[in-house]
């Protein structure tokens, strides 16, 4: 394993280590946990050890990674020097630091290599014909990571753990995801149609709560759509409508193809970027980062189930005690999807008044995180629903069909 490759050659050198990211890719788990796997390789080879002889995937599952409950911010450790110091049998201060130094120089490098010169609007690389799918799946993620990486503090605790502090690089982070809208293209192969080893739930056994969350998250973008706070496009126009009349369509939005009456999945195409300072600044308004903060979190930490998940399984199948916990953290984020929506000024910010533009870049931060909640529960639950024993047989043109979006 050639360790002297920068980070964009070693992933895309390494590619069958990423060939499961779907939307889990853009989990802030997956970024840290991949530049740390970099990190620990570059340092193994500094200190004369061989970690990469045990295999790319063993390794990177062997490190840990969590984010820290109680901190204000979002902020995430890992015990990975300490572990490290003891098997190396090195001071724990030198490894940490040798790993904090490889990080950081991921975030340093240019978003495009010049062997995949890659297209953050498209999220392809400009000469795509050139490369494997595989290869294009690796330099997108790797562009993702060292984006993400860029505005990421790190520090080595008292204790040796490593501590990544994420609250300048969010809305970078909330921005890719809100924005990304070709993920089943990065996996290679995928066919949407593996099962979840004796998994035999349908979305019948999926909890009310969580179908009725995604199913007001489509009601209320549907209502902002309208009210032009957001433009949304369907990814499946030629999808069947089921949404209630009450539901205002704007007519030149119809001219283009785009309908508040089109079923999801959707794409975001205005506001270009989202202001997120509202939910994510205490200082901003306080009120809204009390209301939006707590759903904030949970978005984060089903991502991050779901990629951690992912990262122990082979290929699409998780075992049923796992796919238990799938469902459980979807539950934790439909709880505070529900809680933020008690106390959203619906009747203010959709109202029979024209909302003025100040009106609407306050409500912008809102408004993509419950696109960001709709985008969450919707792939989750196609993952869930694409892989259940049982689920094919009932013949559905399209497993989205299931997946209520009305109330």
């Amino acid at each position: 394993m050639d360790v002297t490759l920068d980070f964009y050659s070693f992933l895309t050198s390494n590619p069958d280590i990423l060939h499961k990211a779907d939307i889990s890719g853009l989990s802030l788990h997956f970024s840290l946990r991949h530049a740390l796997l970099w990190s620990v390789l570059r340092a193994s080879a500094e200190m004369g050890q061989n970690d990469g002889a045990q295999g790319l995937t063993a390794l990177i599952q062997s490190i840990p990674l969590s984010r820290t409950k109680r901190a204000t911010f979002v902020t995430y450790q890992s015990a990975i020097a300490l572990r490290l110091s003891h098997q190396w049998r090195q001071p724990t201060d030198q490894v940490a630091k040798c790993l904090i130094f490889h990080t950081e120089a991921i975030g340093r490098m240019a978003y495009e290599p010049e062997h995949l010169a890659y297209d953050a609007t498209s999220g392809r690389s400009a000469n795509h014909s050139a490369y494997s799918s595989s290869q294009l799946h690796a330099s997108s993620l790797a562009a993702y990571i060292v984006k993400i990486l860029r505005r990421v503090e790190l520090a080595v605790l008292p204790n040796g753990y490593l501590q990544f502090q994420l609250s300048n690089t969010m809305p970078t982070w909330l921005n890719t995801l809100a924005y990304t809208n070709d993920m089943s293209d990065w996996v290679e192969g995928s066919t949407g149609n593996q099962r979840i080893e004796g998994f035999t739930h349908t979305l019948a056994d999926i909890p009310f709560d969580v179908l009725h969350s995604h199913a007001r998250c489509c009601a209320l973008l549907r209502l902002a759509h309208a009210a032009d706070h957001i433009t949304l496009q369907s990814v499946r126009p030629q999808a069947q409508t089921l949404c209630s009349p009450a539901f205002a369509v704007r007519p030149e939005a119809d001219a283009q193809g785009i309908s508040s009456q089109a079923r999801p999945p959707w794409v975001l195409t205005a506001p270009t970027s989202i202001n997120w300072q509202s939910i994510l600044e205490p200082t901003v308004s306080p009120s809204v980062r009390e209301r939006s903060y707590p759903l904030l979190i949970e978005v984060i930490d089903t991502l991050d189930e779901y990629a951690e998940l992912r990262s122990l399984s082979e290929g699409h199948r998780l075992p049923l005690k796992d796919g238990m916990k799938l469902i459980a953290q979807l539950t934790a984020l439909s709880s505070a999807f529900q809680s933020f929506h008690a106390t959203f000024p619906v009747g203010d910010a959709i109202g029979s008044v024209p909302c003025p533009p100040s009106c609407k870049a306050g409500l912008q931060g809102q408004w993509g995180l419950i696109f960001l909640t709709q985008k969450v529960l919707y792939h989750l639950l196609m993952y869930i629903s694409t892989n259940v024993v049982g689920l094919n047989d009932q013949n559905l043109s399209h497993p989205a069909d299931i997946i209520p979006d009305e109330l």
